[in-house]
């Protein structure tokens, strides 16, 4: 994992740091030794026209601008 994320931090081709990326996420997954052990329940409230958001799975939102 080390070496994955040493060699691709500054790679300046968008598609290979994705890819490395991704590779990075599937090692963490696959190889974890935690788990969730709760998961919060949040309510959000706001109007039905809005655009540019995004709920995750990881309780934060995603500001998408568009």
């Amino acid at each position: 994992m080390d070496k994955l994320l040493d060699e691709n931090y500054h790679e300046p081709n968008a598609d290979k740091r994705l890819a490395a990326a991704q590779e990075a996420q599937k090692i963490v997954i696959e190889d974890a030794v935690w788990g969730m052990l709760w998961y919060d329940n949040w309510t959000r409230v706001m109007r039905a026209d809005l655009v540019g958001i995004e709920k995750r799975w990881d309780t934060f939102e995603r500001f998408t601008g568009r």
